[in-house]
């Protein structure tokens, strides 16, 4: 057994990595507002984000032009993982993206593509809510009033990196995405 730096105690066999090792693309949701409307393709904030699933039927919308505008940053995957980065009751929020509807994110969260062939999504999204990742994105916030965490510090962030099967069985209790 052995101790990351920001890491509780891990099997000697295991990887430490930061997470911009394991992920393809650690992106947040445009900074400025696009214009609302009634219908439209949903525009997901981290207040959406509950009991790590998306609530795309209170969520805000935006135009279909907006979301061509947008999409060639973010565009959300089935097995993205979204990270609240803003706000003391967002601030470490996950949610593995678990369906292939068309949506996309506002500024306060952070999409998380992990590399297939490195990092299985439900291991990422389970490895993100540990206590000391938790704990990680917390001590990389900034600001005073409200805390916030940027993509640099993210991509930063150190997770533990055990096989493709361990992630595989660790991750069996995280929603239905492996």
């Amino acid at each position: 057994v052995r101790f990351g730096s920001n890491l509780a105690t891990i099997p000697v066999d295991w990887e430490v990595t930061t997470l911009s090792q394991v992920c393809e693309k650690i992106v947040d949701g445009p900074h400025s507002t696009p214009d609302y409307t009634d219908k439209g393709i949903p525009f997901v904030s981290a207040g959406d984000i509950e009991n790590g699933e998306i609530d795309f039927e209170n969520c805000k919308r935006i135009s279909e032009g907006d979301d061509q505008e947008l999409r060639p940053r973010v565009d959300p995957q089935e097995g993205d993982i979204l990270l609240g980065k803003v706000g003391s009751g967002s601030l470490g929020k996950i949610c593995i993206v678990d369906t292939g509807r068309r949506f996309n994110i506002f500024v306060q969260l952070a999409l998380l593509r992990p590399i297939s062939k490195k990092i299985l999504p439900g291991y990422l999204g389970t490895a993100l809510q540990y206590r000391q990742m938790q704990q990680q994105i917390l001590d990389n916030a900034s600001g005073a009033s409200m805390q916030y965490i940027g993509t640099g510090a993210i991509g930063n962030l150190e997770i533990p990196l055990p096989t493709l099967e361990e992630q595989k069985e660790i991750s069996k209790g995280f929603g239905h995405i492996r």
